[in-house]
């Protein structure tokens, strides 16, 4: 009767979590984590270019500490939106998502593409875009994703907004919920692993299936599924776990990341490509890595409650300004990679390449914060303006 009763409490707990858009500082954590995450992945492309180098090593350690990044980004928003039904309708649903995700490629894509035709020769690999300018051509590379290549994220979410209306329906109960997330990683994160070490025809035709084999439907039901079935308050074990796990995860990418590129502990042959397999999102390591991060900021919203005004504000201004140093930091990355000739500099940002990253996210974030600031001026001399014309209309209006 009990186990009932406590079952029941339970489920009215999970739907009304469902159907509630509170705002909880953890994701605004993970936000700010997430989006500083991408700047370090971005200053550490060295990474694809293996050499017998400790610079070399510092890069691989750097993706497999941060890879978590746009995982971490699937699943706040698998977290936010497969509950939306609770809120508001598919329509508006759909409407609210376009215009952000949606403005905010074709706003970027469009700030890019013009900087990149304008200045061609101060952007690292804008060459391309020399003598290009047009709206043919425009289109042509926004449909490919040929202007600002880290843009693929808002293309993988959009396809994911799509299949929303569907996984929020499975979301609803639990064990459907967990077989989805099941028959995803079989598809999209073991398969591709066992494939690493036997013949991969056996399982072409067999598991093939698209919509399961994206990983990012994994981790976009993945941070629904732990906000909502995964109580991290019930049991403090739970939490160590999760470190112990997310520990594991972030040696063992880094231990098989190293030997897939031809180190040994007696030396490093480095291979001509760089096998990127187990630091990536596809990685078994990075989805317990993910996975594990998630849960255990999940576990410490308690903590983050507790933190200060001014610092929990702080926090919520860092993870509102996340879309837009994501569309914009590499131009600062490309442009300071081009331009940036001292070489003691170099050298520092080669051996501790996250001090390359602060400073990337900060002069982002400060451009952000002036572009919001000079756009909701100008928005304010707008809504002036029509009220002065709205006036004197009335006044002309009234002396007729």
């Amino acid at each position: 009767m009990n186990s009932a009763i406590q079952m029941e409490n339970s489920n009215k707990k999970r739907k009304s979590s469902c159907s509630s858009a509170t705002r909880v500082l953890f994701v605004d954590v993970l936000n700010v984590l997430a989006c500083f995450g991408v700047v370090v992945l971005h200053c550490t492309l060295i990474v694809f270019t293996p050499s017998a180098s400790n610079s070399w090593v510092i890069a691989l350690t750097y993706q497999a500490m941060f890879i978590f990044a746009v995982p971490i980004f699937f699943m706040i928003s698998g977290m936010n939106l497969l509950g939306y039904r609770g809120r508001y309708s598919t329509k508006e649903f759909f409407h609210r998502r376009v215009l952000r995700v949606g403005g905010g490629l074709l706003f970027g894509s469009f700030v890019c593409y013009v900087l990149f035709c304008i200045f061609p020769n101060s952007f690292y690999g804008a060459e391309r875009f020399n003598g290009v300018f047009g709206v043919k051509d425009f289109v042509k590379r926004l449909l490919t994703n040929d202007i600002n290549d880290v843009y693929w994220f808002f293309y993988a979410i959009i396809y994911l907004y799509l299949l929303t209306p569907i996984l929020s329906l499975l979301g609803k109960h639990r064990m459907t919920t967990r077989y989805l997330l099941f028959v995803c990683f079989i598809s999209a994160i073991a398969i591709p692993t066992i494939e690493r070490f036997i013949d991969a025809r056996y399982f072409n035709s067999l598991f093939n299936w698209p919509l399961f084999s994206d990983v990012a439907v994994l981790y976009y039901v993945g941070g629904y599924y732990i906000r909502n079935y995964m109580d991290s308050t019930e049991n403090k074990h739970h939490q160590t776990q999760a470190i112990v796990v997310a520990i594991g995860s972030l040696v063992a990418m880094i231990v098989f990341g190293l030997c897939s590129n031809g180190w040994s502990i007696i030396s490093l042959n480095p291979s001509t490509t760089y096998d990127s397999f187990f630091i990536s999102i596809n990685s078994p390591f990075c989805v317990a890595f993910s996975f594990s991060f998630f849960y255990l900021f999940q576990s410490l919203e308690v903590n983050f409650i507790k933190l200060n005004v001014n610092i929990k504000r702080k926090i919520k201004v860092l993870s509102s300004l996340s879309l837009g140093i994501y569309l914009f930091h590499i131009l600062v990355i490309n442009w300071i990679n081009l331009h940036l000739t001292i070489n003691v500099l170099n050298n520092m940002f080669l051996m501790i390449p996250v001090l390359k990253a602060v400073i990337i996210y900060v002069i982002t974030a400060a451009l952000v914060v002036g572009y919001k600031s000079v756009y909701r001026r100008i928005g304010k001399l707008y809504q002036s303006h029509l009220k002065s014309l709205n006036s004197q209309t009335k006044c002309n209006t009234s002396e007729q």
